[in-house]
């Protein structure tokens, strides 16, 4: 197993915690799910492979990262900086 974590940030790199944001870790093998905590830390244990990470956080753009590959025991950083969606007013 390898461990991955981070930390959800706005483009200021201020933590997002409300809405909590959750990180989706898609493999071969299924999806597993993140939740970020109060501090905006996440971490997740996966198998070895080839992975994306997407990430949907209300008031946000999408966060996409596709094929990185996680190495058997390793500990892999990946910090997710939001970028915001302009507000549309009617």
């Amino acid at each position: 197993m390898a461990r991955i974590k981070g930390t959800v940030m706005d483009p200021n790199g201020a933590v997002i915690v409300t809405p909590r944001p959750s990180l989706i870790f898609e493999g071969k093998n299924g999806a597993r799910t993140a939740m970020a905590n109060d501090s905006g830390d996440y971490e997740i244990n996966l198998a070895a492979g080839i992975y994306k990470i997407s990430s949907d956080t209300p008031g946000f753009y999408p966060f996409r990262r596709a094929q990185f590959r996680v190495l058997p025991a390793s500990a892999l950083i990946i910090n997710v900086r939001g970028v915001s969606c302009p507000t549309i007013s009617s």
